[in-house]
């Protein structure tokens, strides 16, 4: 291996005017080192950045017991969906429940909306699960029928995915309650179908990781 001394001037002031190359079997590898590296910087120079945001509006009330409204946006130009659960279960602002993380993937999946409303059978967000559709525990209000209408009247569809718990007879008082109020919308109105049972199903059903069956 022998070293010697060599001239190499690039824009004038790039590199030094000296510089140690190491020379082995007739090839100058500072020379292929400066090739790699142009190669490598052409390489970045083609590849395609994609800066995404998706913008969060949540409407609580004042004492943060509710979630009466959830809405994610991700494409302007594109129309909205509103999909009906039974309950929320954290923010939803930084922190996000696997049943919005699954219902935004379906979405924005499907190309076909830009934004979803996430509301509720009951809004109840404080109160242990078990017990949060009890009367004495408020869980829910004239607001959360507000906001579930509003979030109706700024969408195109309208899915509901509350799941068989709706079935339970603490529970089906409330879903009659809220079907009564989408009869104005029912051209909107699509099921979120279990394929096997051909009943309503939760987003969290392992049949509804795979593409939704709408009906």
């Amino acid at each position: 291996m022998e070293y010697q001394y060599t001239k190499y001037v690039k824009n004038g002031n790039a590199l030094p005017k000296k510089v140690y190359v190491i020379r082995k079997d007739d090839v100058d590898a500072f020379l292929l080192c400066d090739a790699f590296v142009r190669k490598i910087l052409k390489e970045v120079s083609m590849m395609n950045t994609i800066k995404s945001t998706i913008y969060t509006e949540a409407i609580f009330s004042d004492d943060e017991h509710h979630r009466y409204l959830l809405k994610k946006t991700w494409d302007e130009k594109k129309p909205a969906c509103t999909v009906i659960t039974m309950y929320p279960h954290l923010d939803g602002v930084l922190s996000l429940d696997l049943t919005t993380v699954l219902i935004l993937n379906q979405l924005a999946n499907s190309e076909q909306y830009g934004a979803v409303y996430l509301v509720n059978l009951f809004s109840n967000i404080k109160t242990p699960m078990s017990i949060k559709h009890l009367k004495d525990k408020e869980p829910y209000n004239e607001h959360t029928d507000i906001h579930l209408m509003k979030a109706i009247s700024e969408s195109n569809t309208v899915i509901l995915a509350y799941g068989a718990y709706a079935k339970r007879p603490v529970v089906v008082e409330r879903v009659e309650q809220v079907m009564e109020m989408l009869k104005p919308h029912k051209k909107k109105i699509k099921k979120l179908i279990n394929p096997a049972t051909n009943e309503i199903m939760h987003p969290l059903n392992p049949k509804a990781r795979q593409k939704w069956t709408l009906k």
